[in-house]
């Protein structure tokens, strides 16, 4: 037969957003009652256990590679079907993109000819409600993820450097001189996320990186519904008392504060000062400071509960880094403006370059600081998969078939629910907070590593 094959591709978990809202699409389920019953739309807290409901994620990788959306045997694609998928899509005649939608139509014409006609650049079935990426909490889609970057290469080695946003005359498509020019994630002033770029399309600004600022480790770092990263203290956030909900206003959340015992009459708060609607990091370590050393030997009972009291921060606080100060440390511009930023300056003899000041005040893992999920302590050995000469370091070889939202510190306990569910390998992420179980059958594997050798990795 002689035919083309067009596709457009949607990133991952707007598009479990968009089939939560459509009545928990499912097709391929056999049986959809216990998702129903589990899963019921819209109660709080649901599309997450819909993304991560066995058998959902994964849709557009099975539907690559001959299957339905959603698999009735509860199965997590696994390498072999993500690449068969990412070669059946670079197979197809043309590749677009929801997220570049103007950019996809125009490119659509210029690849099979015809004039692109205005109502072909409308949303003509837009959703009501906002996306809900934010409630998954760091989870991706790994399958369709894989899949999705893919594709994003592949559209843009495709698209070239001809690009076009909306529709106009044949003649103007061919001098190219009413293009629209999509704006950039620092004209946007956003770190992180995905956005319009004014032209029909969207731009990719990223994750947060949270090596980017002095705190440690253990403080996660998440986009803001406004395209910022904020540094969260899990501990704190699980029990309440970092993000202040968007009906109310920021004092409320220092009345809970203050209800607890938290000295926070005795510190001077940027959330409120900045009318903030969550703890400021700088916020955090004051309230803790005067917890832990604070006169008459400061708020034992606050500080038990909520604060790890250690050495005094004095680094961290002689620099006192300000909300501005941790933006300014995960903006996406190579070089800050030193008349605009804090910065701190560095000569190396040969060039003088600016860093984030907020990069400079690091807060020591044994310092006074709000209770975080505890650094990551030394973990045994015995049992765990060896290294080997053609493995990355980091690398996790494994088909993943469960992801287990476990809270902070929870190594021990995902161990255990490892060897229980049969895996083969265990991974806790202290970011996520969240328990991974996989197995690596479909790998080679040198025949001297034997199964008891690799039965199980634990991070």
């Amino acid at each position: 037969l002689d035919f083309n094959v067009a596709g457009f591709f949607r990133q991952p978990e707007e598009r479990l957003s968009s089939a939560f809202d459509h009545g928990l699409h499912s097709t391929g389920f056999r049986n959809k009652t216990d998702l129903y019953q589990r899963c019921r739309y819209p109660e709080p807290g649901n599309f997450t256990c819909y993304a991560t409901y066995p058998g959902i994620a994964g849709c557009q990788t099975r539907m690559l590679t001959g299957a339905e959306c959603a698999s009735h045997q509860f199965e997590t694609p696994g390498t072999q079907r993500i690449h068969s998928g990412i070669e059946n899509m670079r197979d197809m005649a043309f590749v677009g993109l929801t997220e570049e939608w103007g950019e996809s139509i125009c490119q659509f014409h210029k690849r099979f000819g015809g004039i692109p006609q205005q109502e072909q650049f409308g949303n003509i079935h837009p959703g009501h409600r906002h996306t809900r990426r934010a409630e998954l909490r760091g989870w991706h889609d790994t399958a369709d993820t894989a899949v999705y970057q893919a594709a994003v290469k592949e559209f843009e080695r495709r698209r070239g450097p001809e690009q076009c946003y909306k529709a106009v005359s044949a003649e103007s498509m061919e001098t190219n001189s009413e293009r629209c020019v999509p704006m950039r994630c620092a004209d946007l002033g956003k770190q992180c996320g995905e956005w319009p770029d004014g032209c029909g399309g969207y731009v990719v600004c990223g994750v947060c990186n949270p090596s980017m600022d002095g705190l440690p480790a253990f403080w996660s770092a998440r986009c803001s519904e406004e395209g910022q990263c904020l540094r969260i203290c899990p501990g704190w956030e699980d029990r309440g008392l970092l993000l202040s909900n968007t009906t109310y206003k920021p004092v409320a959340i220092v009345h809970r504060l203050r209800g607890l015992g938290a000295p926070v009459d005795a510190v001077d708060l940027e959330m409120l000062s900045k009318n903030l609607k969550h703890i400021t990091p700088l916020d955090a370590v004051r309230i803790c400071t005067e917890a832990c050393h604070g006169p008459n030997y400061g708020r034992p009972s606050f500080a038990k509960n909520y604060c790890a009291c250690g050495a005094y921060p004095e680094k961290f606080l002689s620099v006192s880094p300000t909300w501005e100060d941790f933006q300014n440390a995960h903006m996406l511009k190579p070089i800050l403006d030193p008349i605009k930023a804090r910065v701190f300056v560095y000569d190396n003899g040969k060039e003088i370059t600016y860093h984030p000041i907020a990069a400079t005040a690091h807060l020591n893992g044994n310092a006074t600081r709000p209770r975080c999920c505890d650094p990551l302590q030394a973990r045994r050995t015995r049992g765990q998969l060896p290294p080997h000469e053609d493995w990355l370091p980091g690398t996790i070889h494994a088909d993943f078939f469960d992801a287990i939202d476990l809270g902070c510190g929870a190594h021990d306990a995902c161990e255990k629910i490892g060897h229980e569910r049969g895996a083969t390998v265990v991974v806790y992420n202290r970011s996520t907070r969240k328990c991974y179980l996989g197995k690596n059958e479909g790998f080679d594997v040198p025949a001297s590593e034997t199964f008891s050798k690799r039965e199980y990795l634990l991070i």
